[in-house]
């Protein structure tokens, strides 16, 4: 009987330790003095974005992406209106660029991270993505559909990423090593979501 806890034990811890991220991640992302917030809610198959007003913690739009059938929902709070699978504008991925594993490594958010540093052709600017290989599998097609006005989402994509690896933080530094622009988690929630949040409010209209 206490071989068979044991293994029982055992298959559970493994079993848990296996599922995908559930629950919430907020980015920051600034330029000079200008700075954007998105809330990403993550749930099986489904990434809902919340964008917000510039300055504000004012829900502006969101968009609902599902990973598996790569379909995008873009919902627009102001005027109360959504569209359904809106094609998504998929970044082009730069080619030539410099890619190199550090063996520097950081905890951010309690997760270990390994640097990347990124050179791309014909620009002086250096970047470093602090990557973590936790179990992260929404973001790669989550970062492909959304992340077409995002430079570090679609410097990402160059990096070639394993499945279920995401960036903790992204920084761009000029040829002095002054930091420019940067991508970061602010805050990470791992816990049960509700499955209303991935869904359109009754009283919304389709476009």
């Amino acid at each position: 009987m206490k071989n068979l806890l044991s293994s029982l034990f055992l298959l559970f811890t493994l079993g848990t330790a296996a599922q995908d991220f559930e629950g919430m991640i907020e980015f920051k992302k600034q330029e000079g003095t200008s700075i954007e917030n998105t809330v990403w809610y993550v749930k099986g198959d489904l990434v809902r974005i919340d964008e917000f007003e510039p300055g504000s913690r004012l829900l502006k739009s969101a968009r609902i992406i599902n990973t598996k059938d790569s379909s995008v929902t873009y919902i627009d709070h102001r005027a109360k209106t959504y569209k359904s699978n809106t094609p998504a504008i998929t970044p082009v991925i730069p080619v030539g660029c410099t890619v190199t594993e550090t063996k520097n490594t950081k905890e951010l958010q309690i997760y270990k991270t390994t640097e990347f540093t990124l050179k791309t052709p014909g620009d002086s600017a250096n970047y470093s993505f602090w990557m973590t290989s936790g179990k992260f599998a929404f973001f790669k097609t989550a970062a492909w559909l959304y992340g077409a006005d995002n430079s570090y989402i679609k410097y990402y994509w160059a990096l070639d990423p394993k499945a279920g690896s995401m960036p903790m933080l992204v920084t761009r530094s000029n040829p002095s090593g002054v930091e420019t622009g940067r991508f970061e988690v602010t805050r990470i929630e791992k816990r049960s979501l509700d499955a209303n949040l991935f869904v359109v409010p009754a009283d919304y209209k389709s476009q």
